[in-house]
């Protein structure tokens, strides 16, 4: 018998490994590394063999999890290119800038294009060859018209109805989610969202009796997710919508194998590489398994079209965003996506600039063209923490649809408020871990630059931070059901608000560091209050470095204090024991208001509190309540809505 490679190693023994491992940690467990992700997921330190083997599956058959074809594209995934401004001129320069840089399919977010007729419609696509390049459409409420214009443009251009390829995108469950299909009653999934759900289904019709390659339906998660929910919950409501349509079809005598091609799901990919790669991989399967339910054996996996999340951008430092849109985006490859959609580095701000649009495409090019990540057809597969991670997303995601269809489906779980309810749980947990850092925003709530330029375009209010610069207003439009915030907003309500003092008095808000000790004694911490601070737009100003209590006295004389001067006490926890209290009066005694400890007091808080310290602030502190507590000291009042930016 030929022997493997790895037959020359010794069999991973999981005892002898967690001996070691425990020795390495210092009397810790090796239980103390399990961590448990948004969805309830417990992850293991490590993971070996199972101990049953699962059946074999090949990608393309089975549940699909490990890809939905057998053969997929010999060019990897469809890299979509999204058209969100502009006139017919201005669309085409961009539609052929896209294409020609790369881009495979346009997608046309109708509502905020000028386009008004057909004709207008084909001169926007002028010089695009549609079979080779096909359009999909985000048309919102207006999804009708946009349909009758794209398939006039197909049928002047002759192109076979049976071969042409295209996507309606037609999603009333998001419309009326994100307040688009606004209702005379308090009910938004009223008598509008009916026939907007009834005019969507005869569509369908027309597309799975003539237009054989075309997509009525997509399922978008995007309000559920700025809304807040975890992945489970993502998927959960993916299947639970996609039920809806399919029971509507099947009533409007559509062959249900014929429905389910009518549908796509759009997922959101955070900057998770693994949560990515198991989410798509597991939104197969449960697919699969619905689709099994209903008694349809399915021809092909679902397909998905993945975007890059606006929840993880900020408007601050975008550049990272780059980073992470490319983390999605790889993950999105790696899980299987069909379609992928990168979203400008700027998208937060609303400025979509050509740099930033440039580069979201080049980003899938060079994975594409250059890291072929697409020549493995689901590299994940075999790997046991990857397989168990999505053998446990699946099983999260289905329990949580079961809840859904308990409660009577997508729509009356929304009504009864039951999902909006467990959702916001979910947005609170993980807005703790933010605000305590220990969920780290890079250049937001961890290494922030407070000398950073305000952005240079209209950020959205921090409360509702949805990107609304590629949907207008339009009336009627009425409050969504999910508060749709990125994971920045309550650090970038501070910024904003320190925008506005800097601009109105030429420096920003500031706290003053009362340095005790050596620059080896107290630079640890007053280098954590200065990055802390920073995050909340507020200024660190350093004082010297003083030997004694008597010393800060004196320094804080020389600073020149004002009334309203905060100063934040920076030194060892071996110089604190015997000079904190000490110091503390001496602060006092120079004018200064109000007094915070850096470091973490332990059993000492209750007696330090005593002695008249103000707060304390460390590591896992939750850094909103600070920033909160010391704008109110500053008396800086941030409800007079700072992100309406800087007075003329």
């Amino acid at each position: 018998m030929r022997r493997k490679p790895a037959d020359a190693f010794p069999a991973a023994d999981p005892k002898q490994w967690r001996e070691i491992a425990e020795a390495s940690l210092r009397g810790r467990s090796v239980d103390s590394l399990r961590r448990r992700t948004d969805s309830g997921l417990e992850l293991e330190p490590v993971y070996f063999a199972p101990a049953h083997e699962r059946p074999s599956e090949s990608p393309g058959t089975g549940s699909f999890r490990r890809g939905a074809l057998v053969v997929p594209p010999i060019e990897g995934w469809d890299l979509r290119a999204r058209i969100a401004r502009g006139g017919p001129a201005a669309i085409n320069r961009q539609a052929l800038t896209e294409l020609e840089g790369g881009a495979n399919s346009l997608e046309l977010v109708g509502e905020s294009l000028r386009i008004g007729s057909a004709e207008q419609l084909n001169e926007a696509l002028e010089g695009i060859y549609l079979d080779l390049a096909p359009v999909a459409l985000d048309a919102g409420v207006d999804f009708e018209q946009w349909v009758e214009w794209l398939c006039e443009v197909w049928s002047r251009r002759e192109h076979d109805p049976a071969l042409v390829e295209g996507a309606w995108n037609i999603d009333p469950v998001r419309l009326a989610v994100a307040g688009r299909l606004p209702e005379e009653a308090a009910d938004v999934f009223g008598p509008r969202f009916e026939n907007a759900v009834n005019r969507a289904v005869a569509l369908a019709a027309t597309a799975a009796g003539e237009w054989r390659k075309v997509t009525t339906f997509r399922v978008g998660t995007e309000p559920f997710h700025l809304g807040g929910c975890n992945d489970a919950q993502e998927l959960a409501v993916a299947l639970a919508t996609g039920l809806h349509y399919l029971r509507a079809m099947e009533s409007a005598d559509i062959e249900l194998d014929r429905a389910f091609e009518q549908i796509v799901v759009g997922l959101q990919v955070d900057a998770d590489l693994f949560a990515g790669i198991t989410k798509l991989r597991a939104a197969r399967a449960l697919w699969t398994r619905m689709a099994q339910a209903c008694g349809v054996e399915l021809r092909r996996g679902l397909r998905i079209e993945a975007t890059t999340a606006m929840r993880m951008l900020s408007a601050r430092e975008p550049m990272t965003n780059a980073l992470r849109a490319t983390t999605g985006a790889a993950a999105a490859v790696l899980g299987g996506a069909d379609v992928i959609t990168v979203r400008p580095y700027d998208a937060a701000t609303g400025a979509r600039s050509k740099r930033a649009m440039r580069l979201a495409r080049n980003t899938q090019v060079i994975l594409r063209s250059e890291s072929n990540l697409h020549h493995v057809i689901d590299s994940a597969g075999g790997s046991w923490y990857l397989e168990s991670r999505t053998d446990a997303l699946i099983h999260k995601a289905w329990t949580e649809f079961q809840a859904i269809e308990a409660a009577g489906g997508i729509v009356a779980d929304l009504r009864a408020g039951r999902l909006q309810r467990v959702i916001g749980e979910a947005a609170m947990q993980r807005g703790a871990q933010i605000r305590k850092r220990k969920r780290p925003l890079v250049g937001v709530s961890d290494f922030a630059r407070l000398q950073e330029d305000s952005p240079d375009a209209d950020v959205a209010a921090p409360g509702s931070t949805v990107e609304n610069t590629e949907t207008e207003e339009t009336e009627g439009t009425t409050e969504s059901l999910f508060p749709m915030q990125r994971l920045d907003w309550e650090f970038e309500q501070f910024r904003l608000a320190s925008d506005v003092v800097h601009h109105r008095t030429g420096s920003r808000p500031q706290v003053w560091l009362a340095n005790l000790g050596s620059l080896a004694q107290h630079n640890p911490r007053s280098t954590f209050m200065r990055n802390l601070l920073a995050a909340g737009g507020i200024e660190a100003i350093d004082g010297p470095s003083v030997g004694t209590p008597e010393g800060l006295s004196a320094a804080a004389s020389d600073a020149n204090l004002t009334a309203q001067t905060i100063a934040v006490l920076c030194s060892s926890d071996a110089l604190y024991e015997a000079a904190a209290v000490p110091a503390l009066k001496a602060l006092r005694a120079a004018g200064v208001v109000a007094v915070y400890y850096a470091g973490h007091p332990g059993e000492r808080r209750e007696a330090l509190t005593e002695a008249g310290f103000d707060g304390f602030v460390h590591i896992g502190v939750d850094v909103i309540a600070v920033f909160e507590e010391l704008y109110r000291r500053l008396e800086i009042d941030l409800d007079k809505n700072p992100s309406e930016g800087p007075a003329a």
